[in-house]
């Protein structure tokens, strides 16, 4: 089992990464990746900090595509209540809340999932993001 400069196996940094990316914040996480990045010389491990990165990305570009609907829709909203009328259309309201529920449940069982795998130095295949993350490689 290869040790990281930290001392731990490579599979311990990399489930972290999962691991911090999904429950602390962007900031931990980025920190983590950018010194595995900078100073690690394992490459599954420099894969892995990638991989987490482009996940994480993709994850906040879905969820802040589904917070436009409802922001465009209470913008109208709010133009049409200052003329003293109503609009509000609940339907796509509940819809986008499912939609970003859903989305944050596949989030957190993949991240999980992935960390899992992590801890023996594994992961999940999910061919267009590890073929990005090949050509990122490269």
């Amino acid at each position: 089992m290869q040790k990281s400069n930290f001392g731990v196996s490579v599979g311990v940094v990399g489930a972290a990464m999962y691991l911090l990316s999904l429950f602390s914040g962007y900031m931990a996480a980025l920190l983590l990746i950018g010194y595995v990045l900078l100073f690690e010389s394992n490459t599954w491990l420099k894969r892995t900090a990638v991989k987490v990165a482009v996940i994480t990305f993709m994850f906040s570009v879905a969820s802040a595509l589904l917070g436009l609907l409802p922001n465009c829709i209470s913008t109208i909203h709010s133009f049409v209540y200052l003329f003293d009328g109503e609009f509000y259309l609940s339907f796509v309201s509940n819809l986008v809340s499912f939609l970003r529920n859903a989305l944050s449940l596949a989030q957190t069982v993949l991240m999980l999932g992935l960390a899992w795998k992590a801890l023996s130095q594994s992961t999940i295949v999910i061919s267009p993001i590890d073929s990005f993350v090949s050509k990122c490689m490269e």
